[in-house]
This record gives structure tokens, C-alpha cells and sequence, in this order.
């Protein structure tokens, strides 16, 4: 699946229209306008012979299409799925497009996890998981933030807007400030796990309903507002498990992101702080069995993959 260069132009899809792939002989039907991705739009599509819906990106930069690609063809588990990568037509027009499974669901930022601190600890693993994939094949993803991490209708996790993917030991091709440590100055822009890892505390913060104090902090000229943001990790109650570990992710003191998530998931399984029972008061059973339960998973998980 590599595009050729010869390429040109730029288009505006309309549901109804058909785009003809030039080497697979397929028509892909647009139904709707998605959005703008890095480097091209994005429609809801079909394929003739495909899955239900698929997602169907196009640009006029062959080049940065090709990275995106590139990738998505490094990483498996649950990334969205490449599809189709060509040259195609619609309307006299050429430019080059991939197709990959959809996403059905919402972005992380119309998301709300409320008091729910096990379902933000849950998101917060998965979207790691998806990280380390990623980071595996040797990509850094570069613009992490809620508007690229969708939800979906069963509380799955995935990462889209593959255009920001950049190799390991690179410049990062694309990032938003807020999420970026060079702008925070708790780091530089080299494509590296510590990168998006920065990135993804950032994001838990907002998750955990700091949005608007990150925002706060980031729009002053104090020279200490780093260590602003790294305090900010203590005032949210729904991290309070994890505050440990998201504090050295910001700081950059874990630049491994296997070890990341077994920090997360040994961080999760402590039993959480609770008062002292009164004289003649019992904690219920079910506690004790539940954070044992827990506590055992993570002991599992870790000497799996080397970490105890």
C-alpha cells in the first residue's frame, strides 16, 4: 500500500459521491463529512466489499498520507485497522487517500467520567495500551490530546489522527501546546515514548475535570508554572491512586511506557485511603476481597512482563 506522486488537487466531498480507486478498482461511496485530520478531511465511507462503515481520509501532501500509513502499518492490537491506501478520482479530480476501520463513539473532550475514579483509571490504562503499541513498532503518536482519543459506545479506547505519527529520534511532526513538554519546558520535541507519555498526564488531568486550571496555569508568564502543573496532579481526588505515577510522567522520569502501565495498574490495585471504622463497625467483606483481587492482578500482570 504505497501512493504514487502523481497527485493533485484538492476536493470537498459530498455524501452521494464516489471515489474510484485508480490500482484496486474500488468505488467507495462517501456518506458524510467527518471532520479535519492532520494533513487531509476525513468522511464516513463505504467499501463494496468491506466492513459497514470505514473511514475514508484525503489530502493533497502524498508525503504526509505515506507517514500516516506507514504507522498504521506498524501497529496491530486494537489501532484502527488499514484498509486501503491508493490514488483516487471523484469528480475530475486526483488526490491520494487511505481507508481505515471506523470508530464509532465520541472524543475524549464531550466525554465526562464524573466521580467515577475506577472508570477514569480504566481509560486511563486503555489509553496507555494504546501507546504502547505504538511505541513498540518505534512511532511516537506526537499530538496527544482529547480531540485525537475517542470513546466508544461500549467504552473502548482508540487513538485516530494517525498525522502527528512520527519515528523514534525524529522531531515531532505536529503537537498542541498545551500538551506539549516543550512548552512547558519539562522537556524537548525528539519523538520518543517520554513524549507522548507527558502528553497523556496532561489529558488525565482534563479527563479528571482540571481542564480549565491547566488551561489557567499554562496561560501565565510565571517561570515556575511547570511545577504549578505538577502540583495541579494532587487536587483531584479521582487520581489519587495514580497522582505518583502521573507526577513522574510529567517530569519525565518514566520514558518507558511498558513500565508505565505496570506502575498505573500496581498504583491502581492499592487499596484506596478510608477513615478508620468506628468501635463495633466491620468494613464489608466484599472490600477486602475486591482490592486482594485486585492487588493479586496486578502482582500477575507485572511478573508477566518482567516488572516485578
Amino acid at each position: 500500500m504505497t501512493l504514487s506522486d502523481a497527485t493533485s488537487g484538492t476536493i470537498r466531498l459530498r455524501a452521494g459521491d464516489r471515489v474510484a480507486s485508480k490500482w484496486s478498482g474500488q468505488s467507495i461511496l462517501v456518506e458524510r463529512f467527518l471532520g479535519e485530520g492532520a494533513n487531509g478531511s476525513v468522511y464516513l465511507a463505504r467499501l463494496p466489499d468491506g466492513p459497514s462503515h470505514c473511514a475514508l481520509k484525503i489530502g493533497n501532501d502524498v508525503y504526509a498520507l505515506q507517514s500516516e500509513i506507514n504507522a498504521l502499518k506498524s501497529v496491530g492490537g486494537d489501532a484502527p485497522r488499514l484498509l486501503l491506501a491508493d490514488d483516487g478520482t471523484c469528480r475530475g479530480v486526483s488526490f491520494p487517500f487511505y481507508v481505515m476501520s471506523f470508530v464509532p463513539g465520541k472524543p475524549l473532550g464531550e466525554t465526562t467520567f464524573g466521580a467515577d475514579a475506577g472508570a477514569l483509571t480504566t481509560f486511563g490504562a486503555d489509553l496507555l495500551g494504546q501507546l504502547r503499541e505504538l511505541h513498540a513498532a518505534g512511532w511516537a503518536f506526537g499530538d496527544v490530546k482529547p480531540d485525537n482519543v475517542m470513546i466508544g459506545r461500549q467504552g473502548e479506547v482508540r487513538l485516530v489522527d494517525y498525522g502527528g505519527a512520527t519515528r523514534f529520534g525524529s522531531s515531532v511532526k505536529q503537537f498542541t501546546e498545551l500538551y506539549d513538554r516543550g512548552y512547558w519546558k519539562l522537556g524537548g520535541r525528539r519523538a520518543e515514548a517520554a513524549y507522548d507519555l507527558f502528553a497523556f498526564a496532561v489529558v488525565m488531568l482534563e479527563a479528571a475535570g482540571l481542564g480549565r486550571r491547566v488551561r489557567a496555569i499554562a496561560g501565565t508568564s510565571r517561570r515556575d508554572k511547570a511545577k504549578e502543573l505538577v502540583a495541579l496532579v494532587d487536587e483531584s481526588p479521582l487520581l489519587a491512586a495514580e497522582a505518583n505515577v502521573l507526577k513522574r510522567l510529567l517530569r519525565g522520569e518514566c520514558g518507558d511506557t511498558e513500565q508505565a502501565l505496570g506502575a498505573w495498574a500496581a498504583a491502581a490495585a492499592k487499596p484506596p485511603p478510608r477513615h478508620a471504622p468506628a468501635a463495633g463497625e466491620r468494613w464489608p467483606a466484599y472490600w477486602f476481597a475486591g482490592a486482594a483481587a485486585a492487588f493479586a492482578g496486578a502482582v500477575w500482570w507485572m511478573s508477566g512482563n518482567g516488572l516485578s
